[in-house]
Order: structure tokens, then C-alpha cells, then sequence
């Protein structure tokens, strides 16, 4: 037999698988193939050599002769598991027989359909034949005359040659120990998923295939790009791509871009099964965690007074936490810009077709690995961590962090309520680190004060108060009113003194305006003038004289009577600068000597 091939074919998509055949006299092989086959298809090719004329000649009794190839054929048989469950044959008739042998090269092409469930590891073998075959007329010569008679042909049996082609059908991938039987072995170690080093190393182990073996690993890495909500690659080629024989291990790459990267393996056995593996790293190199420098987005105490730009807060808790929070908030106060733009943080998308989820990582969150699901983050910061110090100097002692951090309750919220024991005339540093994926940090800090009393005001009197007729008679001038007091506030100094000239009768206001706060410099003060604040050792005056001049107040003459009786009160609200006030009402004494203008 010079030549034989057969093919399984499968006739939709006209897919093919061919395999030799071989007398299985040496060691036969065996085709692996994953095909799922509706139909044989062989060929070949079988011939007879005779007796060389010049070595064997002719005898003279040999009337005529033929020998050649009288038949063909080949048999099939599926055996699953030591077991011949299916069979069948098909005959290549060209003509030929015993009286008509083919003595030239017999040449058959034979197919032979069937419908078959095929299994994995099932054996198809093909067995194909060719017999030899033909006649001889022999003279049969009478006496010593010459004269001969030719004897009916007499017929050779002839020999039959085999040859055998082997399939084996394999229907199952590749697999990973580490899910068949839990070994510890990495089926992708790419070696930290979060880095800023893109000298990488992937490698790899563990992996087999029981029937026909691993012919080769493939490999793929992608840089992805944002799609919507989701981090894939649907519509990019690789950036790195190559492929590695069964005994390869690993590959090495340099990323210079920082990104998100999905590393794909690919693992393909002899029969042309694979199954696809796949790890994601985040490389970036460059990125840091900014902090807002525009103002619109501040670090601030929400719990402080709106009206002192939340530096102040009028509220204290005791060493058992009664009374209120300090509450911090910085929303999009952090940032890190590079990864909030590529959506480097966002889940990620299925593989097309999808994996199965044994040989990709469906969960797990940084520092550990990088999965397909979402990294919880807020303007791509993933982690906050607040401290706080307090002391009574302005906050002038506490300028660094006592190491005390903690995490925030959630960092989605951007924000943290503290429970700070605290006196009037504390000060409250809070500080507050921000953390993106790669570990980057960034820390801000806001100083508080402390302040729930109002200022002081006392020792007021009215040392003078002159009051004078009209020209035309009918009102009272004021030409003088003059009152001295105290003013002032240990803890957070003060802002503003207002008064105001009301009739309590009718309240009619008469006038109204403001004193002049003073500060002065530390270097200027004593006990008894002047008092100075923990927050930046601002000092303020104590002694203050109100006085109301009598341009600024006109009274009809008809109220002198009830103006006297009811006595006029320049009422005072004292400002302190977190925001509180204490009113005081000075009033003028009902014995007053009221001077006539003479005309």
C-alpha cells in the first residue's frame, strides 16, 4: 500500500481532521482531534509488484498469466472504554477481480456517513484493506511432439495488506489543579496586582490536560479602556501578544504606560481545546492624591457656627461624651485626577466569550489582588484616616498628627463625627489622610475653636447726660450722653459692641451705632485693661466709654415727661467673634436736671 489517509469530517462547515495510516507493526499513534464527525473519508493508494522478468524469467509452460489488485476496502469501529460500541464498512469497486486483476496502481477515495453521539475519549479507528489476486494458464505439452493443450486457468489466493488510522476524541480543555483538586499552584501569577514597577514576570504552573496533553500557551495583554460603567477591552487589539511551547512557564513585559491591564492566557491542547485564564494589575507610576486648591471643595468643621466660617463651635462634651459631635466633611476635597478620568477603579467587564469563573477572579479587593469587581472609592480615593489633638493654646502646640489614625466609619460619605471632650478656650486640629490604590497618601488638617459662653459685659454706668431745648421750643436736644463699661470675652475675644436709644414706653428708637473694638498687642496688655484669647494670643481692651452726641439725637417736646419718668435706655449687644452676643441695658436715672436753652 503506498499510500493511506483517513479524514473525519464534519459536513456542516466542512470541517476536517486527517491521520494517516500505518500497518501497526512499529508503534501506531493516534490522532487527538475535538471534531465531532459525521463522516469518513479515505483514500489510498495500493499496487502489486511482480517478479522481475530478468531475474525470474518466464517459464515456456506458462501459457498467460495476471496478478494484481482485485480488491479494496476499509472497515471503521468507535471503541469506548475497551468496549466496540459502533461499526461499519465501505467497499472501493473500480471493476477489478480474479479474472480481471488491476495491475497497475489501484487508487480508491470511499466515504461512508453515520450518526453517532460521540464521548469523550471514545477511539475511532479506520482499517483499510487491499487484496491481491489473479490467474495462471499453464501449458500441458503431450509427449516429445511439442503440441500442447492450455489447462483452465487456475486462480491464485492471493494476500490481503492492512493499514490502520487512529483517532482519539478529546472534548475537555485544559485544566488548573487549583480547581480540580485544590492545589496551591498559580494558573496566572503576575506578581503584585496593584505596582508602580512595570518590569513584570508572568507566570505560570499547574496546568494539564489528561488526554491529548498541551501543545501550547498563548497569551495576551491588554491595556483597558472605560466603557460606560465598566473597565474592558471589546474594541482594542493587544498591546503584547505571543505564544510559548507546553514546556514554557513564563513571559516578562515592560508596561511604561500607566493603566489597567488584563493579562489573558491561553492554554490549547494537541486536540485543539483551550480554555482562557485571565488576571488584571494596575500599573501607574506617575499619579498622586491632589487636594483641591480652589477653594470650592474646603476641608471644614460643619458642626462650627456658619456665621464664623465654621472656625468656631459653641458646644462642649464632657470626658463621657454628653454633648454634641464635632463633625468633619471634605467632600471632593481629594482627588487622584488620573485615575478618576480613566475609570481605572470601575468593575470589569465579561470576557467575550465569557470565562469560566474558576479561572478568573470574580471578587477580591486591593491590597490583595484586583478582581473583576468595582473598587469602592470617592473621587478615586479609597481610604481616609482622620487624628485629632486638642489643647488651650490656640492650637499652637498641636501642629503635627499624634499617630493615632483611624479609619473613617465610611469613606463614601467624606465625612466623620468625633466625640472630643472639650472646654471653652479649647483648640481642635483635626487631620484628615487621604489613600488612592497605589498607596499614594495626601493629608490636610482644619483648626477649631471652642466657645460657648457669650463675652462679659458689666460694671456699666452713665457718667454723663446733658440735655438742651430747641430753638423753636418744642423738643429736647441731647447734647451729651456718655456711658462707661466693661467688655470682654477670655475665649474668643470680641467682635462687635452695638447700642441702641429706645423709649421703653413706646419703644421708639432715638438712635443707634456701634464702639470701636480695640485690639492691641500682647506687649501692651495687663489684667486689668486688657484680655488675650488662646487663638493666636489676640488681646482685646476691657474699658469702654459709649457716647452719644446730641446731633445724633432729637426728642419731641412732649415726651420730656414720659422720657424722664420711663428713662431712656441706649441698649448694648455685645458681639463676641464666634458669634454670640450678651445684651445689657444701661438706664438713665429719672432725677436729671434738664437745662433750658434761654432764647
Amino acid at each position: 500500500m503506498a499510500y493511506c489517509t483517513a479524514k473525519l469530517i464534519r459536513t456542516v462547515g466542512d470541517t476536517r481532521v486527517e491521520a494517516d495510516c500505518d500497518d501497526h507493526v512499529t508503534a501506531p499513534q493516534t490522532v487527538y482531534t475535538n471534531l465531532i464527525p459525521d463522516r469518513i473519508l479515505v483514500e489510498w493508494h495500493a499496487y502489486y509488484i511482480g517478479p522481475n522478468a530478468a531475474t525470474y524469467p518466464r517459464p515456456y509452460y506458462i501459457n498467460d498469466f495476471k496478478v494484481g489488485v482485485v480488491s479494496a476496502s476499509f472497515d471503521w469501529r468507535v471503541q469506548r472504554g475497551g468496549s466496540e460500541i459502533r461499526s461499519g464498512s465501505a467497499t472501493c469497486s473500480l471493476g477489478y477481480n480474479q479474472d480481471n486483476p488491476h495491475q497497475a496502481m489501484h487508487v480508491c477515495e470511499v466515504h461512508d456517513d453515520f450518526s453517532f453521539t460521540f464521548q469523550h475519549a471514545d477511539r475511532f479507528y479506520v482499517t483499510v484493506k487491499a487484496s491481491n489476486g489473479g490467474y495462471v494458464n499453464i501449458r500441458n505439452y503431450d509427449g516429445t511432439s511439442g503440441q500442447y493443450t492450455v489447462n483452465p486457468k487456475q486462480y491464485y489466493q492471493g494476500q490481503t495488506v492492512s493499514h490502520t488510522a487512529d483517532f482519539t476524541l478529546d472534548y475537555q480543555p485544559p485544566e488548573h489543579c487549583s480547581v480540580t483538586s485544590g492545589c496551591s499552584d498559580k494558573m496566572i501569577d503576575r506578581g503584585a496586582a496593584i505596582t508602580k514597577n512595570g518590569a513584570i514576570t508572568v507566570g505560570w504552573s499547574g496546568w494539564s490536560d489528561g488526554l491529548s496533553g498541551i501543545l501550547k500557551y498563548e497569551y495576551e495583554v491588554y491595556k483597558m479602556q472605560p466603557y460606560g460603567d465598566v473597565l474592558g477591552y471589546r474594541s482594542i487589539e493587544p498591546i503584547i501578544k505571543d505564544e510559548l511551547d507546553a514546556s514554557s512557564t513564563s513571559f516578562t513585559m515592560n508596561l511604561t504606560e500607566p493603566a489597567e491591564y488584563c493579562v489573558l492566557l491561553t492554554v490549547d491542547d494537541v486536540a485543539g481545546n483551550h480554555i482562557h485564564a485571565r488576571r488584571f494589575l494596575i500599573f501607574d507610576d506617575v499619579s498622586v492624591v491632589d487636594i483641591d486648591s480652589t477653594g470650592h471643595y474646603p476641608l471644614w468643621v460643619d458642626s462650627a457656627s456658619a456665621n464664623t466660617s465654621y472656625l468656631w463651635q459653641t458646644n462642649l462634651q464632657d470626658e463621657n461624651c454628653t454633648g454634641p459631635q464635632v463633625l468633619a466633611r471634605w467632600p471632593r476635597h481629594f482627588y487622584n485626577e488620573f485615575h478618576r478620568q480613566n475609570g481605572m477603579l470601575k468593575a470589569i467587564e465579561d470576557h467575550s466569550p465569557p470565562l469560566t469563573s474558576d479561572y478568573e477572579e470574580v471578587t477580591g479587593q486591593p491590597p490583595e489582588t484586583r478582581s473583576r469587581e468595582a473598587i469602592p472609592n470617592i473621587n478615586a480615593i479609597v481610604r481616609f484616616e482622620v487624628d485629632y489633638a486638642r489643647d488651650h493654646q490656640g492650637g499652637r502646640s498641636i501642629v503635627t498628627p499624634p499617630g493615632n489614625w483611624l479609619d473613617v466609619d465610611d469613606t463614601l460619605i467624606e465625612g466623620q463625627a468625633f466625640d472630643i471632650p472639650r472646654i471653652d478656650g479649647d483648640s481642635i486640629r483635626i487631620w484628615v489622610r487621604a489613600s488612592d490604590v497605589m498607596g499614594n497618601e495626601n493629608r490636610d488638617d482644619v483648626l477649631l475653636h471652642i466657645d460657648s459662653s457669650p463675652p462679659l459685659l458689666h460694671d456699666v454706668f452713665l457718667t454723663r447726660l446733658r440735655l438742651e431745648e430747641s430753638p423753636d421750643y418744642d423738643s429736647l436736644i441731647v447734647s451729651k450722653i456718655e456711658i462707661s463699661f466693661l467688655a470682654y470675652d477670655d475665649h474668643s475675644g470680641l467682635h462687635t459692641i452695638q447700642w441702641t436709644l429706645i423709649d421703653m414706653s413706646d419703644n421708639i428708637v432715638y438712635s443707634e451705632g456701634s464702639v470701636a473694638v480695640r485690639r492691641l498687642k500682647i506687649s501692651e496688655c495687663s489684667p486689668a485693661n486688657c484680655a488675650c484669647i488662646p487663638k493666636d494670643n489676640d488681646c482685646y481692651g476691657k474699658n469702654y466709654v459709649l457716647q452719644i452726641n446730641g446731633s445724633d439725637v432729637v426728642m419731641p417736646i412732649d415726651k420730656i415727661a414720659t422720657t424722664v419718668l420711663s428713662s431712656p435706655q441706649p441698649t448694648m449687644p455685645c458681639y463676641r467673634q464666634q458669634g454670640n452676643s450678651r445684651y445689657h441695658t444701661a438706664k438713665i436715672p429719672s432725677r436729671i436736671s434738664i437745662h433750658r436753652k434761654l432764647p
